[in-house]
């Protein structure tokens, strides 16, 4: 059972001679009419959790209006099948985006909706993926609905549902002992999975199993799950391995929880508060 204290080792530490490019890129593939708030929220999270560079690929009518909301992130319109509605065919448009060697880290799947694009879409961008993928959300449910879905991952994917999610992807409910239910589902999938809750499990398919059991009311807000993908991506991207970044993203918000909730309290706390608590989480973990 890997502990708290070897998660926090594994946390980069800032390098006087690093630049953006050290500190990695991420692209974030998301967004939609409905949720045009989720991608951004997995944005600015993995810029807070310390990412070089951050770039938002969603359909090319919600890049115009988010783009004021984050001047902090770099932004890639995609065509779009209708409004907020990115087309199945800008797979090919990321997949050249992440061929260009710059990214280390892809988080598909903040705010999709469910659109008939959706599904090819995804499964699209993971036939494609040339960098570790987070994946989240409408991503998760899109190859939950896809026979044999566990083929369709690339190499290095982190799987981030919370219950009821994963319940789609297993095709049964979570039952019994979390950290077993979640070790077996990791090995049979060939994946990391992040079994988000108030005690969040990580499991790797080699069986090494994180839990996190410090339950933070603050984190039942909506767009927490987001801040989640943003950070695990943000560690990917600093050439973590998928494992060692989910489990640094779960401790590294979980301490931005208990920083915000000694400020704030419980209710009334957003995601917005949890992610810009994440520079003060780093601090603690590091110090």
């Amino acid at each position: 059972m890997t502990s708290s204290i070897d998660v926090r080792a594994w946390l980069p530490r800032p390098r006087p001679d690093e630049d953006k490019d050290a500190r990695g890129r991420v692209l974030v593939v998301g967004g939609s009419l409905r949720y045009s708030g989720a991608p951004l929220l997995a944005a600015v999270g993995a810029a807070r959790a310390g990412a070089g560079i951050v770039t938002l690929a969603v359909a090319r009518s919600l890049a115009l209006a988010l783009a004021g909301r984050a001047p902090e992130v770099t932004f890639l319109p995609l065509d779009e099948a209708s409004p907020g509605v990115i087309d199945a065919s800008a797979a090919r448009g990321i997949a050249a985006a992440l061929g260009e060697g710059r990214y280390r880290a892809l988080i598909l799947g903040p705010g999709l909706g469910h659109d008939p694009t959706t599904d090819p879409l995804v499964l699209g961008v993971l036939a494609r993926a040339t960098v570790s993928v987070v994946l989240d959300a409408d991503g998760l449910n899109a190859v939950a609905r896809t026979q044999r879905w566990p083929e369709r991952l690339p190499q290095g994917t982190v799987l981030t549902p919370h219950a009821r999610e994963a319940a789609r992807l297993a095709g049964e409910e979570v039952a019994g002992a979390r950290v077993e239910w979640a070790r077996d589902r990791a090995r049979s999938w060939g994946a990391v999975l992040v079994l988000k809750g108030p005690c969040t499990v990580v499991a790797s398919p080699d069986g090494e199993v994180f839990a996190h059991d410090r339950p933070n009311p603050a984190l039942a807000t909506a767009g927490s799950g987001d801040v989640l993908s943003g950070c695990i991506g943000a560690l990917l991207a600093s050439g973590l391995s998928p494992y060692r970044a989910a489990c640094a993203g779960v401790l590294l918000q979980g301490e931005a929880a208990a920083i915000v909730t000694t400020e704030l309290g419980v209710r009334g706390v957003v995601a917005t508060d949890l992610a810009a608590a994440l520079p003060r989480a780093l601090v603690s973990l590091t110090a």
